[in-house]
């Protein structure tokens, strides 16, 4: 025995030892007989090799199914992978320097590059099962569940044809998000906000029979304006007509000095006047000359292109004094809460841009421009127009797409749901029943994010992810939703895309061809599926699923509130009609010595195997075992050196 501890070699031993003599497996059979632990693993994205975060994440699981095992418990500790989506297909579009979604089709050929993402997915998922085991974690290396199996798949569609039986699964038009660089529609937790600069403009749209009377709007997205369909005002806010050199500007009356302050313009209160009297009047629109389409609009909708008072009847808190005027520019095709107001108050929802967020031929003047990256073109020409009365940069919270990171927009497009809005009530209810650690987890986080829970728009116009088992007849459109590859009833060669394109059913309604829509699922579905889709099931029968469902204990980190928490609670509610995990342990973010996310920029990471070359894996899992529950660790080579002393 060597006299001081060295890492490297005995752990080295200890795991050769673990492996030559099958000591996992033995630790599994001893318990075969003892009582159940259901747990579930929060499946990492096999996007390249661990870093300290997801380390941190499977040294928690680890110690914990441990602790289960020597209790005696039979514990279920298969290891999960989440290998489809936008985390796969981005980085395998850098691989094969593809810029477009459209060179996927064109250039690369569906079949192929969904290839390119099933090699690319298991390639890392090895090299993860490689490194977890370095760190010294037991789980059944041998046989994780991995979303691309047609098994898998087969659970996510059960849980899809469960939803449809209930209505809970409906297709809908929306204003929805949109990365005009993945060409796809994103959900809320897709999203990820960044700070930027932006342009804020104040233009001013001309009242119509009102004599160089002109309302004043603000907005941080001048790309926005052309598919403006209305002005919000608030009934309950009083607003101010203000004398302004030879022209009548309305502005909310407790905003109007800073507002004019701020403008360095000098004005005069003529009158005040509330919100409500304002609904209904009528203005000209900023863009009338440059698109005719909204002159059509306007001659077919007496409300297009008028004042709205919206309250919070209609949608809460959408004209408040924070910033701007207290009117609220207001164009349903260019947001999901402008949507939900336009559609009360009967006005069309305009959509001027396609998949790639350039502006269409219905565009007018505006045809080829760029939503977003060309907001300084929109910029002058109002300026040139004589519209803008004010202009600052200002630094705001924009969302991005979580995988290309880029800018994302809006558009009207029809998507499929799950409408998990009517259960938001049910899911409160259960989500006080579940064991959180820490408590305010649940009890705030959890339950802020429930409360603000709309409907799951679960469909993607991409390619490497779970089909949308959907068909719809070409003549009468009738829809089949397919819950089983049995339910097919069609060889296949996979339940892949292009594959399952290929798949033409015969309608029962009117023996037409039905053809299958074309769009993949949302990622996060996947892995809300796990708790059964990773079982033989629905194959294995009702029987395993009692068995295993649902799940006793998960443990994620808190940006899993929005994700992985979401969606299982989501899923498991529209098909199971309860929670499918009964306890919480959610741990914080690994960030530098000082608090600051790693990054490639920062030149602050620290790879797992740095530490273990350095301390070896037992100092590094001591150490990850310390922190509290809900913290931040904060990674510093002091402490691990600290843990490292105490094991020697």
């Amino acid at each position: 025995m060597e006299s001081k501890f060295n890492p490297k070699q005995i752990e080295e031993k200890v795991l050769n030892f673990w492996s030559d003599r099958s000591i996992y497996k033995l630790s599994v059979q001893k318990n075969q007989k003892g009582p159940l632990f259901r747990f579930i693993d929060g499946p990492p994205y096999t996007t390249g090799a661990i870093h300290l975060g997801t380390a941190w994440n499977k040294v928690m699981k680890d110690t914990i199914l441990r602790y289960k095992r020597l209790q005696g418990y039979n514990v279920r500790d298969q290891p999960g992978y989440d290998m489809h989506g936008l985390p796969i297909e981005v980085k395998v579009e850098e691989d094969l320097k593809i810029r477009t979604k459209k060179e996927i089709e064109e250039r690369i050929g569906v079949d192929k590059f969904v290839e390119h993402c099933r090699k690319f997915a298991l390639d890392n998922l090895w090299i993860m099962n490689k490194q977890f085991a370095r760190l010294g974690v037991w789980m059944d290396w041998e046989n994780p569940y991995m979303t691309i199996k047609d098994s898998y798949i087969e659970g996510a569609w059960w849980a899809l044809k469960e939803a449809y039986g209930k209505g809970a699964l409906y297709l809908g038009p929306g204003s929805v998000t949109w990365c005009a660089r993945c060409s796809t529609a994103l959900a809320k937790h897709e999203l990820e906000y960044e700070n930027v600069k932006d342009n804020s403009i104040f233009v001013k749209f001309a009242l119509e029979g009102k004599k160089n009377e002109f309302v004043i709007i603000w907005t941080t997205t001048p790309w926005t304006l052309p598919a403006n369909m209305g002005v919000a005002v608030n009934p309950d806010f009083m607003y101010s007509k203000l004398k302004v050199d030879n022209e009548f500007w309305y502005v909310a009356k407790d905003m109007a000095a800073a507002l004019l302050g701020a403008m360095g313009r000098k004005f005069e209160i003529v009158e005040n006047i509330s919100g409500e009297k304002m609904h209904g009047w009528k203005y000209t629109h900023p863009f009338a000359d440059e698109i005719e389409l909204q002159k059509k609009l306007e001659k077919e909708n007496k409300k297009a292109h008028t004042v709205l008072a919206v309250g919070d009847d209609v949608f809460p808190n959408f004209v408040t004094l924070q910033a701007g005027s207290g009117l609220v520019h207001t164009a349903p095709g260019a947001g999901p809460e402008d949507f939900i107001v336009g559609k009360h108050f009967g006005i069309p929802a305009v959509t001027l841009i396609d998949e790639t967020g350039t502006f269409t031929k219905d565009a007018g003047k505006f045809a080829g421009l760029r939503a977003k990256k060309d907001d300084a073109k929109f910029v002058e020409h109002l300026k040139n127009k004589g519209m803008i009365v004010h202009e600052a940069v200002v630094e705001h919270e924009y969302p991005h797409c979580w995988r290309c990171k880029k800018p994302v927009v809006y558009r009207v497009t029809d998507q499929w749901y799950i409408g998990v809005t009517k259960l938001r009530s049910k899911m409160i209810s259960e989500n006080k029943k579940i064991k959180w650690t820490p408590d305010w987890a649940g009890d705030r986080w959890f339950h802020s994010w429930l409360e603000n829970l709309q409907d799951w728009c679960i469909s993607r116009q991409r390619y490497w992810g779970i089909p949308l088992p959907i068909w719809v007849c070409q003549k009468c459109k009738h829809t089949k939703l397919i819950g089983s590859r049995e339910e097919l009833g069609v060889k296949v060669k996979e339940l892949h895309r292009p594959w399952i394109d290929n798949v033409v059913l015969k309608c029962e309604k009117c023996k037409s061809e039905m053809k299958r829509v074309p769009d993949v699922l949302d990622v996060w579905l996947d892995s809300g599926a796990a708790p059964w889709a990773s079982l033989p099931f629905p194959e294995g029968g009702k029987k395993i699923l009692d068995k295993w469902f649902p799940t006793d204990f998960i443990i994620e980190g808190k940006d899993q509130i929005r994700g992985w928490f979401n969606s299982l609670m989501s899923l498991s509610m529209v098909s199971h009609g309860k929670p499918s995990f009964k306890s919480v342990y959610m741990h914080g973010f690994v960030s530098d010595a000082n608090g600051m996310k790693m990054s490639k920029s920062l030149g602050n990471i620290v790879s797992p195997d740095q530490v273990i070359e350095k301390h070896g894996s037992e100092a590094f899992r001591l150490y990850c075992i310390k922190g509290e529950a809900g913290e931040d660790l904060r990674f510093n080579w002091k402490d691990v050196e600290e843990s490292y002393k105490a094991l020697n």
